[in-house]
């Protein structure tokens, strides 16, 4: 193998090892930065506990919780259809990371 192949060969290693530790990163705070989110909106009174998870959520923000959910296998026991359901899987993942 060249320096160069050798060289090219751990830029890649890097640069995945770097993609990995951002991706990690960012769905590290994504509960975090949505719990905060919806706390502030629900004391401004925009929100209340009561109202739909599409109130909150769009697509994305769903398909990125149901991914997280999914990784650390939790299974919600009751169906999440309120900001009120959403506060409490958000603290059941805080929970389930601690404890990783």
């Amino acid at each position: 193998m060249t320096e160069k192949n050798l060289g090219d060969r751990l830029d890649g290693v890097l640069r995945t090892n770097m993609l990995g530790k951002m991706q990690s990163h960012i769905k590290e705070f994504f509960y975090v930065d949505l719990r905060e989110i919806v706390l502030a909106r629900i004391e401004s009174g925009e929100l209340t506990e009561d109202m739909e998870l599409s109130s909150v959520l769009d697509s994305l923000d769903t398909v990125q919780l149901t991914m997280e959910i999914e990784e650390l296998g939790i299974e919600p026991t009751v169906p999440i259809k309120t900001v009120g359901d959403l506060l409490w899987l958000l603290n059941a993942i805080e929970l389930r990371r601690k404890h990783r």
